[in-house]
């Protein structure tokens, strides 16, 4: 019998933890090379990035306050 594959949660403080948290989706797409494309749809279902990578996502959080407070 296979035991369960459990993946950890996105860090609360990645672009993952930030669409999660507040309801947007990421939907991904493979590439026959390269990375997956990657678009981002806010809640309302309005695409908000379109083949984003890590750059263009932390901007996009950062600008709109998606990321929790730093813990210093």
């Amino acid at each position: 019998m296979q035991e369960a594959i459990q993946k950890k949660p996105p860090h609360a403080n990645s672009p993952n933890g930030c669409w999660a948290r507040h309801g947007y989706r990421v939907e991904r797409m493979e590439r026959p090379m390269g990375s997956p494309m990657r678009n981002i749809y806010g809640p309302d279902g309005t695409l908000v990035l379109k083949d984003s990578d890590y750059d263009k996502e932390m901007a996009y959080c950062r600008k709109h306050g998606l990321l929790l407070p730093s813990k210093d």
